[in-house]
């Protein structure tokens, strides 16, 4: 069983992520922008699992409240 202070041999020491100067000045300017920071957020939303779930939830709710008949079971 391994230890979790020691490192299997032939593997690699774990080095820290550096990040590219640029990439860095674009955070801090993004970061400084109350508008820039709510569309991140928005877009991080927007692209979640819990953005879909929330509008299934509501599309299915809609459908049952509003709609007489929302899955059409007569055949044609």
């Amino acid at each position: 069983m391994l230890s979790p202070t020691k490192v299997p041999s032939g593997t690699p020491p774990a080095s820290p992520v550096r990040k590219h100067p640029a990439y860095l000045e674009l955070q801090r300017e993004r970061a400084a922008d109350v508008e820039l920071r709510m569309a991140d957020w928005i877009a991080r939303f927007a692209g979640s699992m819990r953005f879909v779930y929330i509008h299934a939830v509501l599309f299915a709710g809609w459908m049952l409240w509003m709609e007489k008949s929302p899955w059409e079971t007569r055949s044609r």
